[in-house]
């Protein structure tokens, strides 16, 4: 079953705390990578959005793809397991957790299966409606109905799934991805809502972000031109 979830514009004085802290952490850092850490640990600690898992897919450059660019969570019941129970012993705080971003595994099997997704926005029309109508979607065990690409159903394969866009003002980035495997705690609305929330804020920035390390490239390409062109005309006079 797909749901469409509508969305809020009125938080409680916690939630408008929470948002602001993880707008506070988006705003710390000019690194691309780093961004993504920060959005996909918001999505997953349980002082923020309390997903299990949560993944990060952006669009390619011809806009018809998606490929998967980070994921954080657990690949399996013993591996969740393990994971809570050392965060219940060690009570790490948000910023602690956003913080973490130095000692986050890349090589962890969830991440390594997120980052093999690629696949053509046509052949997930869910995706799709997602990314290009800024829509958000709550499915419920999407591996059986068929609602999702296989990869990408193969992959998030709790009981509840959500979309929700990562989008800009301009163009559509890409989505993020979360879902409810191994914790057997439903999905809420609210939860959903605040994710998506979120997801829109942290769009803004991602392209900022992006749109800033582009400029810098593009600035020494041209000192590295200038520079040549100085050498030559020396080469010149001489």
């Amino acid at each position: 079953m797909v749901v469409p979830i509508r969305k809020e514009v009125f938080w409680t004085d916690d939630e408008v705390g929470l948002l602001y802290r993880l707008d506070e952490a988006l705003h710390s850092t000019r690194d691309i990578e780093h961004l993504f850490f920060i959005i996909l640990t918001a999505a997953t600690a349980g002082s923020a959005f309390s997903f299990p898992r949560a993944a990060l897919l952006l669009l390619d450059e011809s806009r018809s793809r998606l490929r998967g660019v980070l994921g954080i969570g657990p690949n399996s019941q013993a591996e969740a397991s393990r994971i809570w129970s050392e965060l219940d012993g060690a009570k790490p705080g948000l910023h602690n957790l956003l913080a973490n971003y130095e000692h986050f595994d890349r090589n962890g099997e969830f991440n390594r299966a997120v980052l093999a997704l690629d696949f053509n926005l046509s052949d997930c029309p869910v995706c799709g409606q997602v990314v290009r109508s800024a829509e958000v979607f709550m499915l419920t065990r999407p591996l059986e109905t068929g609602a999702l690409h296989p990869e990408l159903a193969a992959l998030f394969s709790g009981p509840q799934v959500v979309l929700t866009p990562i989008p800009d003002q301009t163009a559509p980035l890409g989505m993020l991805a979360a879902d409810n495997a191994f914790s057997g705690r439903p999905v809420s609305e609210r939860q959903v809502q605040l994710l998506a929330f979120f997801s829109e804020r942290a769009g803004m920035i991602l392209e900022m972000v992006r749109i800033n390390q582009e400029l810098n490239q593009k600035l020494k390409e041209l000192n590295q031109a200038y520079h040549e062109l100085y050498e030559t005309k020396n080469n010149l006079t001489r």
